[in-house]
């Protein structure tokens, strides 16, 4: 599984943990969310073929927010720099 795959399984359990707090089933969602028991199945299994709308509707369906964000990874340089100061 790479990387994308693995953050989109690792939001769809997330989504998962937030409606089974709620106590709620799937079709609650979905009629909340305004879309298909299938769909939000679909967003819990961390589907990638799922658009992100659908994503964030379930979100919002639970009181969540959907937020994206490209985070920086560090170059093999700046971990060694960060490592140097820390072994200083």
């Amino acid at each position: 599984m790479n990387q994308p795959e693995h953050n989109l399984v690792n939001l769809g359990r997330s989504i998962r943990a937030m409606r089974e707090q709620r106590g709620l089933r799937m079709q609650d969602v979905a009629e909340l969310a305004n879309t298909t028991r299938f769909k939000v199945g679909s967003v819990e299994a961390g589907d990638p073929t799922v658009g992100v709308y659908f994503y964030a509707k379930v979100a919002a369906a639970l009181g969540g927010e959907l937020q994206l964000g490209i985070a920086k990874r560090p170059t093999l340089d700046e971990i060694g720099a960060i490592l140097e100061q820390d072994f200083k």
